[in-house]
């Protein structure tokens, strides 16, 4: 059983005050817009074998993971994950950076150094959609690390006018499956998982 070690970062200047945050997070009729897996930063730990052709995982792949939340809603239920009534599907919106994501350094024989909170609000202005909702949330993965199995993706709740930061959680999701299609994309329905199991529990002491 791997040791996850969750740092949680708070931002509370548009909404001032954690019973406001307590709202976006823990009630059920509060909608957000997803935005998807940015996939725009990510480093690929592992050998050559492990992730062969950086270039086809950026223009094949990071698009048929997200798609997963169109083409199996009822597996990859963000809405579910969230324990709300509606979450608004924008995925398309983190299609732009994910195409644009520079593939000559993405595969690394290190193991990748997570993102700064100002590497992230950096990350999050560059979205450009028309909101749904004063509150989105997208999960920006850091790295898919073949060596120790996992990937680790920060969960990011944001303010759609401002672009600022409101929630930050750094999270670990297991891959699983076969094909490297299916193995990969599992990380993020495990992270997923612990959102709807163990993370919602938690921020029920924290912020109720």
């Amino acid at each position: 059983m791997k040791k996850i070690v969750c740092i949680v970062a708070l931002v509370l200047v548009h909404f001032g005050y954690s019973q406001e945050l307590s709202k976006v997070l823990l009630d059920e009729d509060y909608v957000i817009d997803f935005i998807g897996v940015d996939y725009s930063e990510v480093k690929l730990f592992g050998t050559s074998e492990d992730f062969r052709n950086a270039q086809n995982i950026r223009d094949e792949y990071f698009t048929i993971w997200n798609k997963f939340f169109y083409n199996e809603p009822a597996k990859f239920n963000m809405a579910e994950a969230l324990r709300k009534k509606k979450v608004n599907y924008m995925i398309e919106v983190v299609e732009l950076v994910n195409s644009s994501a520079d593939t000559g350094n993405m595969i690394v024989s290190t193991k990748p150094e997570p993102f700064s909170l100002e590497k992230i609000q950096e990350m999050v202005r560059r979205y450009r959609f028309e909101p749904g909702s004063e509150v989105a949330m997208v999960i920006i993965v850091n790295n898919l690390n073949k060596m120790d199995t996992e990937a680790i993706a920060d969960v990011v709740f944001f303010n759609t006018n401002s672009g600022t930061i409101l929630y930050n959680e750094k999270m670990m999701g297991d891959p699983a499956g076969f094909g490297f299609r299916n193995y990969w994309v599992n990380s993020i329905y495990d992270i997923m998982e612990k959102l709807r199991k163990k993370q919602y529990k938690k921020w029920k002491k924290q912020f109720n």
